[in-house]
């Protein structure tokens, strides 16, 4: 991995945040983070007609009135194929208006192309009543066959009320572009679990990629509605949308090869790297 390019996306998402603090009232309004929480999500499904699983754990904290900071970590398999990652936040909110922050992703797949993807970039979200306009961009770095690049996602949520909520959005690199849209209701508000929640996430990509997916997610902190929880507790995975990049940069396709006066088709292609087998 070449890290020396990370350098200006590094302090350029740094004085982004850096000044957005700095202007913002470092008192007004409800804190960035109401108090210490965690979110479990756990999910299945299928990923290019492959049987796919995926794990994530967050957990926000407050460092300051109008300051958080996230930690994430995940696992997910696909075909038999496993990998995994870590990613942190640093950001400013008032949740009557917007985030900003910073982040860093980072992801390791495992399988018949082993490789290491990294992420550094700046988020933000914009609050209305009903909607919430979320993007992140940065930089992307990896080894094996994802190209270093620039990325972006830009996504709108629709609050249908305050414990259910459908998204849609975009998210892109140099090299694949991704339509994601995504339901998720609170179902144990007012209940003996009063942090269950139920979601469910398709995807269609460049390549003829696609993902389905759903599970449940479990909110750990302060008793609150779904959006609320969105809007003072933890702010979206910078993880989950790495993991979907690594998913459709690794899927199954298949090159035909000339030998002879025939034309085959080998079984197999992963993660962009052709596996030839000879002719039987």
């Amino acid at each position: 991995m070449r890290f020396g390019k990370l350098v200006r996306p590094a302090w350029a998402a740094a004085a982004v945040v850096a000044a957005v603090g700095a202007v913002s009232p470092a008192l007004a309004g409800d804190p960035a983070v109401s108090a210490l929480n965690f979110k479990v999500t756990a999910q299945g499904g299928h990923v290019d007609d492959e049987d796919a699983w995926l794990g994530l754990v967050q957990v926000t904290a407050p460092i300051a009135h109008a300051w958080g900071v996230q930690g994430e970590g995940g696992v997910f398999g696909v075909n038999g194929d496993t990998g995994y990652g870590l990613a942190g936040h640093v950001f400013t909110r008032d949740p009557s208006m917007y985030l900003l922050g910073g982040f860093g992703a980072w992801a390791h797949a495992e399988g018949v192309a082993d490789t290491d993807v990294g992420r550094i970039g700046v988020e933000g979200e914009y609050y209305l009543e009903k909607l919430t306009f979320s993007a992140n961009t940065g930089y992307q770095f990896g080894d094996s066959f994802i190209d270093d690049s620039w990325f972006g996602e830009a996504q709108v949520r629709w609050y249908l009320d305050n414990d259910f909520a459908l998204s849609g959005g975009v998210a892109f690199d140099d090299d694949v572009a991704i339509t994601q849209f995504s339901a998720e209701w609170l179902v144990g508000s007012g209940s003996s679990l009063p942090g269950l929640a139920l979601r469910g996430d398709i995807a269609i990509g460049d390549n003829d990629y696609d993902s389905v997916m759903g599970g449940i997610t479990y909110y750990i902190g302060q008793d609150a509605s779904l959006k609320d929880r969105h809007r003072k507790q933890d702010p979206d995975s910078a993880l989950f949308d790495l993991l979907n990049a690594v998913e459709s940069a690794c899927q199954v396709v298949q090159q035909p090869i000339l030998t002879g006066n025939a034309l085959y088709v080998p079984p197999v292609t992963s993660c962009g790297q052709p596996i030839y087998y000879p002719p039987g």
